[in-house]
């Protein structure tokens, strides 16, 4: 909603400020502001740095955040083109998939907004249709393999592979259309940017002794 509550925090007068903002809070200790840990699924939020609490007053002294997502943001759905034979041989009720790709820890630095990601990691896979899933994206393409497998009727199972390649960009949230025809998976997508909300201010005052 835009709204900041907790603490008040206590300026001194005349001293200069910079505000840096980021959401979820971590709290282990200790805390590297240089390499802030996350893990995939985390919708982690930013705030550049704000510099123009210069000489701060007594009173109040507000800044803007603005802040933005700094992770991407993907879903999947399945749909089944196969032929009737192989319709009825393996019934799509029963078909799962999974989507890998994607590294499990990374870390944001404060002072720069910068995220660094570790190793892909294979354990980690989207498994749930129609459910937006945030990731770190890279500064280049990524490709995200996908595997879809169907159990038979009576026996055995279909499986049918393929990918995405695509260079992620953060803020966007893309939506991708798995098709399964008898031996190959068409994948179609789109993108669309998450909604922005209004800034607003943050207010940072000075203990009531120091007013006097």
């Amino acid at each position: 909603g835009g709204i900041i509550t907790g603490d008040i925090i206590y300026l001194s007068a005349g001293n200069d400020y910079d505000v840096y903002a980021y959401s979820p809070r971590v709290t282990t200790a200790p805390l590297n502001p240089g390499a802030i840990p996350y893990t995939h699924g985390t919708d982690v939020l930013y705030s550049d740095v704000n510099r123009t609490l210069r000489g701060v007053s007594i009173g109040i002294n507000t800044v803007d955040m603005i802040f933005i997502h700094k992770m991407s943001q993907i879903k999947f759905s399945l749909t089944d083109d196969r032929d009737p034979v192989t319709k009825n041989a393996y019934p799509f009720s029963g078909a799962t998939f999974e989507v890998t790709g994607f590294v499990k820890d990374f870390t944001l630095n404060l002072a720069t907004g910068e995220i660094t990601r570790q190793a892909v990691d294979g354990t980690v896979k989207i498994t749930e249709q129609n459910t937006p899933v945030c990731f770190a994206p890279a500064t280049s393409s990524m490709t995200l393999p996908i595997k879809v497998t169907i159990p038979g009727v009576s026996s055995g199972e279909q499986t049918i592979s393929g990918s995405v390649t695509a260079t992620f960009i953060s803020g966007n949230s893309y939506s991708y259309n798995i098709k399964i025809s008898t031996t190959t998976l068409d994948i179609t997508g789109s993108v669309t940017d998450w909604i922005t909300v209004p800034a607003d201010d943050v207010i940072v005052t000075q203990p009531a002794d120091s007013r006097n």
